[in-house]
């Protein structure tokens, strides 16, 4: 038993060794040359990946930072609208009043009457 282990050991043992040093090896020149149209392709296709990978990054950190932007932009025209319509409503209201016609502003709140 112990001898065929030994057999089987020394035979893989010449096998692989016979395949490192043969042209179907990734070890040897003959290999790449064989096979440079390949190896260059998937580089090719590695720094593809790459570069389209770090522009798609980029780019969406521009968005999230635009889309940042515009909600700060909206909360303050926002904010600044309401502060313009509070403060100038009344003011506008009161200019074209007075101008258009000869009207007084009362002192005292309408009464309603019922029937």
């Amino acid at each position: 038993m112990a001898l065929k282990l030994s057999e089987r050991l020394e035979s893989v043992f010449s096998s692989t060794s016979s395949a490192l040093s043969g042209s179907s090896s990734p070890f040897s020149r003959e290999f790449y040359r064989k096979h440079l149209g390949k190896v260059i392709l998937v580089l090719f296709l590695l720094y593809s990946y790459v570069q389209l990978r770090y522009e798609y990054e980029q780019t969406i950190a521009e968005i999230g930072e635009l889309k940042r932007t515009l909600s700060d932009v909206r909360y303050t025209s926002i904010a600044t609208w309401g502060e313009l319509t509070s403060k100038n409503k009344p003011e506008i209201v009161r200019s074209k009043i007075s101008d258009n016609a000869k009207l007084i502003s009362a002192d005292e709140p309408p009464i309603k009457i019922e029937p």
